[in-house]
């Protein structure tokens, strides 16, 4: 529900221009999930591998940096329910990588 809120909100204002707009929202969901884990009780129990560092940092540039301000380009200059599409064509694209490059099996 706030996803589908800040996207028609954020259609209809004037928002930031360049990274600044992906910055402010990364950052704020940040804050948002620091202190829903701190009110959760969770704890690093483990530190991760070199792989698993490697991982988080390519979903973080790609996954995030790249996908967010592209997504903030949509929001400013198409409808939302457009914008907001990728959610329906992100799972395919995934399931068709997944099954084509990496061997994953197709199953239902």
């Amino acid at each position: 529900m706030s996803w589908a809120f800040g996207s028609v909100y954020g259609s209809r204002i004037e928002l930031p221009t360049g990274m600044m707009a992906g910055a402010i929202e990364m950052l704020a969901a940040g804050v948002v999930l620091m202190i829903a884990s701190t009110l959760t009780g969770e704890k690093l129990t483990q530190m991760p591998s070199w792989s698993g560092i490697f991982a988080v940092a390519y979903l973080a540039i790609f996954g995030s940096l790249i996908a967010i301000n592209a997504y903030m380009y949509l929001i400013r200059n198409v409808t939302p329910a457009v914008a907001t599409s990728y959610a329906y064509v992100n799972p395919v694209v995934a399931v068709l990588l997944g099954t084509g490059f990496a061997g994953e099996a197709y199953l239902p």
